[in-house]
């Protein structure tokens, strides 16, 4: 297959937070130096393993589907955050998107008000930092439909779905529905929609529509619904690259941490 555009697909990298990715090392500009823990460094380096990929599989784009940092935490009264301020969140972000979008574009979606906050928009923060260094980087808004160059297809992305305990209900009602604002003339056709949220992966495909949805770069987090439904809340931690053919074609390629580290459900012998 003649490749004519490559994307890959990330989302809910929750940076700031003690259960997701983060560096080795890293200080604030008003603060000392934090150190990940074990389980953090093993995610740090699939991290740059799915940055590799990325260089070798010729990227150009890479869309984020939002909730990049892990936000104020308010309900748990910021327990579980190693960066307790936006400010240090959105900085450290910067600084770990960069890797991603060193030498091609780069997009970043809202997520939810909860993580992003209710009272700024961090994402354009993270989008602005990223250009003040020169990196290609844009704001996307809360829901994005992209004509993707060189191809017919339109590619619509965005934070979260209408999900059920079975992931493949929601993407089929995204498809069913965006067919129905296709024949109403109210979209366009919206051959592939991605979306994040849940941390999970998961793909469905009916005839020329694509469903995927992003893992994220998460451990397991114990917010309510996650300890009600525990088996099921498992999280998958990875992304997606999607290769565009000159005729029409589209392949894809799952990209998954094996071994997902634990730290706050740690199995053991008692």
């Amino acid at each position: 297959m003649k490749t004519v555009r490559t994307i890959a697909l990330i989302s809910d990298t929750h940076i700031g937070s003690n259960f997701s990715l983060f560096p080795p090392q890293w200080t604030p500009q008003n603060g000392p130096t934090l150190y990940a823990s074990k389980e953090q460094k093993k995610i740090w380096d699939f991290w740059i393993h799915f940055c590799k990929e990325c260089n070798k599989n010729g990227v150009d784009t890479v869309l984020h589907l939002g909730d990049a940092i892990e936000g104020r935490q308010e309900k748990t009264i910021g327990d579980g955050i190693s960066l307790p301020d936006l400010t240090s969140q959105v900085e450290c972000a910067v600084d770990i998107l960069s890797y991603i979008a060193k030498g091609r574009r780069f997009g970043l979606i809202s997520g939810t008000t909860y993580h992003d906050s209710r009272d700024i928009s961090t994402a354009r923060m993270i989008v602005k930092g990223l250009s003040e260094r020169g990196f290609r980087a844009e704001y996307l808004g809360y829901v994005a439909t992209l004509k993707v160059k060189g191809t017919k297809y339109f590619l619509n992305i965005a934070h979260s779905f209408s999900s059920t305990a079975y992931r493949g209900t929601g993407a089929d009602q995204q498809m069913v529905w965006s067919l129905v604002a296709e024949s109403l003339r109210k979209l366009p056709p919206l051959h592939i929609q991605a979306r994040g949220h849940v941390h999970s992966n998961y793909y469905a495909e009916m005839d020329e529509r694509r469903f995927y949805i992003v893992p994220a770069w998460k451990t397991w987090d114990p917010y309510v619904p996650a300890i009600r439904n525990y088996p099921r809340m498992q999280p998958s931690i990875g992304g997606w690259i999607l290769r565009f053919g000159s005729r029409g074609e589209i392949e894809h390629t799952k990209i998954l941490m094996k071994d997902i580290p634990r730290i706050l459900d740690k199995i053991f012998e008692a």
